[in-house]
């Protein structure tokens, strides 16, 4: 049977060769452990591509090939080529499917040494190493397995410390007794207790508009600013010298009513956090 299948292989080979001179290269190899049958094919692109006009006799030659692979219990190596050598992944990757694989093929060259060409020492070699590697993999199952649940318990411990540890760090930090170096000395960090405040930055881009009935709109850019911060708005009305506060307000904007229609106002704003006051914004003057 693999001397058909080489045979047929060959022909293909020879047809692609004659009718389109390009460097086609099928390859059929046969045999395998346990007497499973191995068939590869390595083609050129252009090969395969030039097939699609060969004449009706030899899809047929080739349809036989791909029949024996139906009919017969075979196994299908997925390989690839690197310069002229084949490259085989027929191996399974899992160390489990691979044990199972290795004593079928090791059972099979051990129940008949001779037909495979074989020799007691080469089926007592491969059983010896078998047999290390199954202990290996069972060793390493095990070692995974307590690992997992060593990793679990650690974790679980650890939980268990930190739910004890926090509210006892939380009532060491409060102690107004303890002092820094007494948290140095514990490894604890030791907290500010002084509330820094920034100081208010002064406001810009004010902006004052009349809507002609004695109601003046303003508005700023706060520069920056936290939304914490209170705007102080100072006007200076009419021949006045020096600005007066008119009213306190956290947003970026104001209506000044109740001014007198065609009279001078100039405006502007400062920010003011607790007892900290900024510099003021720039002056908008409008006549109502």
């Amino acid at each position: 049977m693999a001397a058909a299948r080489s045979a047929l292989a060959g022909r293909g080979a020879a047809t692609a060769a004659r009718r389109f001179g390009v460097p086609a290269r099928p390859q059929l190899i046969a045999g395998g452990p346990s007497g499973a049958s191995f068939l590869f094919f390595r083609l050129h692109s252009s090969w395969f591509s030039s097939c699609l006009y060969f004449p009706c006799n030899f899809w047929l030659g080739f349809f036989n090939v791909f029949k024996l692979l139906l009919v017969e219990p075979t196994k299908m190596e997925l390989s690839y080529l690197i310069g002229d050598e084949i490259v085989s992944d027929w191996i399974p990757k899992p160390d489990v499917e691979f044990v199972a694989f290795a004593d079928r093929v090791v059972a099979a060259l051990e129940a008949d040494e001779a037909a495979y060409g074989l020799v007691a020492a080469d089926t007592l070699s491969l059983r010896a190493a078998l047999t290390q590697l199954s202990n290996a993999l069972g060793a390493s199952n095990v070692a995974k397995n307590n690992a997992t649940t060593a990793v679990a318990a650690k974790d679980a411990r650890r939980a268990e410390f930190e739910g004890l540890l926090r509210p006892i760090v939380q009532r060491v930090q409060v102690n107004p007794n303890v002092t820094d170096a007494q948290r140095t000395a514990a490894a604890l960090p030791i907290r500010d207790t002084v509330r820094t405040v920034s100081a208010p930055i002064a406001p810009r881009d004010l902006v004052a508009v009349s809507d002609g009935s004695g109601v003046n709109s303003l508005k700023w850019n706060a520069n920056g600013n936290s939304s914490g911060v209170e705007y102080v708005v100072e006007a200076k009305v009419g021949p006045a010298l020096d600005f007066s506060t008119v009213d306190v307000t956290r947003a970026t904007s104001y209506r000044h009513s109740g001014r007198t229609v065609g009279q001078l106002v100039n405006y502007r704003v400062r920010a003011r956090r607790g007892a900290a006051l900024s510099e003021p914004s720039n002056v908008a003057g409008v006549h109502v």
